[in-house]
């Protein structure tokens, strides 16, 4: 088979699809690597017309000859499930996920935060979670640039999924935090807190920002020791490349559009306008 190969993949033959076709697509998709040897194998064997519509899903590349006894006599099985895993999820979130698909015990450890990259998978219905984690690292490994994998960057992406929803916003605040950083400033993320309890609210008091935790960006300095989410490619690229200028504050109203201020005084006037407080 073709070195690419694509694994864990939808392959759609729509019905009606002649061979030969079948066959085109199969090249141009790198399932096989010559659409004239695929088309007159089918051929020779008299099984052109036996071609079965439907989805397929392959988990290891197959050759040629066992791909053509897949569509002609084994057919597309409904042997998967489409799983979405947004930008920003946890593990925990990504546990239930699963669980809401019917995958009882699937329990990825927390250990893995971070590292478990969001997209859409096709799943085969008796995966396991090892298997699983291996799928999501392997993505994570291909689709992430090798600078971006550097713990430190991996843990200020997850910070900025969690308090930006903008791609621009992302890189203006990511450069806060590094200057925060740079002259020992607390970051006062507040995204760390329902990562902590366990809960979301966009309410926190004065006693949940005093939390005992080694997470709590207000009480402890620079990054806190892991990441708090599966960050995506945008949230990895403005942590890596930071927007700079000149503020050192921001907030975010409850539409989550943020504002910026270069002073302390200019960020508490901005608290008190959209927040009321």
């Amino acid at each position: 088979p073709p070195v690419d190969f694509p694994i864990n993949k939808i392959i759609t033959i729509e019905k009606g699809t002649l061979f030969k076709k079948v066959a085109i697509d199969f090249e141009e998709q790198h399932l096989i690597r010559s659409a004239f040897w695929f088309d007159s194998y089918g051929w020779l064997l008299r099984s052109r017309e036996q071609v079965k519509a439907g989805e397929y899903f392959f988990e290891r590349p197959l050759s040629a000859t066992k791909l053509f006894r897949e569509i002609t006599q084994n057919g597309g099985k409904n042997n998967f499930v489409r799983v979405t895993i947004p930008e920003g999820a946890t593990v925990d979130e990504i546990n239930l996920i699963f669980k809401g698909f019917g995958f009882e015990n699937f329990g990825i450890d927390k250990s893995l935060e971070g590292y478990l990259f969001p997209d859409t998978y096709f799943v085969p219905l008796d995966i396991s979670a090892e298997q699983m984690i291996k799928v999501m690292r392997e993505t994570f490994d291909k689709k992430v640039a090798p600078e971006m994998k550097e713990k430190d960057i991996v843990i200020m992406a997850s910070l900025l999924e969690k308090e930006a929803g903008k791609k621009e916003d992302m890189e203006t605040i990511s450069s806060i935090l590094w200057k925060r950083i740079d002259v020992g400033m607390p970051l006062q993320v507040d995204a760390v807190f329902p990562y902590i309890m366990g809960k979301h609210s966009l309410q926190l008091t004065t006693e949940d920002l005093k939390i005992d935790s080694p997470y709590n960006t207000y009480l402890h300095k620079g990054l806190p020791p892991g990441p708090i989410c599966n960050p995506g490619l945008d949230s990895l690229g403005a942590a890596l490349s930071s927007t700079e200028t000149d503020y050192w504050y921001y907030l975010s109203d409850k539409n989550g559009i943020v504002y910026y201020s270069k002073t302390y005084e200019e960020h508490l006037s901005k608290r008190k306008k959209y927040l009321g407080k």
